[in-house]
């Protein structure tokens, strides 16, 4: 039996067992097993030689040039048909909120536009459908969303997040 290589990129405070633990960020909370960027993961591990990948909440943080390096570098050290699941604020649900009054100008923008509550801003926004769609242009079929009751879904019990799973060709 071979050990799989999982990896939680962007770890921040979700420590997963079973998985590399991966994080950039030296800060006394973060709990990481390798400190590194996300951005540059094929210094780590060979290619092809990854089993699965889970971005939870860090997606949204690169720009679109760096999203467009990660799925070239991600897609490199996953084996074929190996899983890439991402998730991120759903800006669909959020807007929706928003324009129903379930919150207010500042926690639009300080939580879930700019993010200000933490120390990496967030540079892009996503629904489930684009991230989808962007993940199929780069090597990636069979997307599944994830649904509300996935261990991946960092926040339990919140409307405003979703996510996507892909294999690599």
């Amino acid at each position: 039996m071979t050990n799989l290589i999982r990896l939680n990129l962007g770890s921040c405070d979700l420590y997963m067992r079973g998985w590399i633990n991966v994080d950039k960020s030296t800060s006394e909370h973060i709990k990481a097993d390798l400190v590194c960027d996300a951005l540059k993961i094929d210094d780590h591990f060979k290619i092809n030689s990854v089993d699965e990948i889970y971005a939870g909440h860090l997606f949204e943080h690169f720009t679109r040039p760096q999203q467009i390096k990660a799925m070239h570098v991600w897609h490199k050290v996953l084996k074929p048909d190996g899983i890439l699941a991402i998730v991120t604020p759903d800006f669909k649900t959020i807007a929706r909120m928003y324009a129903n009054e379930d919150m207010d100008n500042f926690e639009l923008n300080n939580q879930f536009i700019y993010s200000y509550m933490q120390e990496s801003l967030h540079r892009w926004c996503w629904d489930r459908e684009a991230l989808r769609d962007f993940l199929l242009e780069y090597g990636f079929h069979k997307p599944k969303f994830i649904e509300a009751n996935d261990y991946r879904l960092a926040f339990k019990n919140v409307p405003w997040q979703s996510g996507v799973e892909v294999r690599k060709k």
